[in-house]
């Protein structure tokens, strides 16, 4: 028996807060979030960045707007379920991160081998790749294939 809109918004709304509360998190394509991944996640596999100031959800969360929270979030994978599906297969995730009081949001791929995501974040321009097994971010420090830093930015 399917739930009622009130109940999923609200079930909803505490996956947005447990992301403000961990920094981020990794959704499969079918909605549902994962935690067994190995591997890296590479973004860039369209230009569709969504950005939010997390000031507002912490508001929204701190004064129990859980079903507001949960349309929000509810918005956020229904339109990259959509980008995902407009790559043909090549993006598999939605990752969720937040850096600078920002929350962004990008279609992302697993891909095991440190060596090939490296490649792969390196073709794609992107700053960071997400090492699943020791949830950590791996920041980009130049140009090149070799220019990959395992620590935390800012540090």
């Amino acid at each position: 028996m399917n739930q009622p809109y009130s109940e999923r918004y609200e079930k909803n709304g505490l996956k947005l807060v447990r992301i403000l509360k961990n920094g981020g998190s990794t959704i499969a394509k079918n909605g549902k979030e994962v935690n067994d991944l190995w591997g890296y996640a590479v973004g860039g596999f369209t230009s569709e960045v969504v950005m939010m100031d997390i000031a507002v959800l912490e508001y929204m969360a701190k004064h129990g707007h859980f079903k507001g929270l949960g349309k929000i979030y509810s918005s956020f994978v229904t339109v990259f379920k959509s980008i995902i599906k407009a790559t043909g297969g090549q993006a598999t995730h939605i990752g969720f991160w937040i850096d600078k009081g920002k929350l962004y949001i990008d279609a992302t791929k697993q891909i095991v081998n440190y060596n090939d995501a490296i490649a792969e974040a390196t073709k794609r321009k992107q700053l960071s790749i997400w090492d699943f097994a020791n949830e950590r971010l791996i920041w980009r420090t130049g140009e090149g294939k070799n220019d990959w830093n395992i620590k935390r930015k800012g540090e």
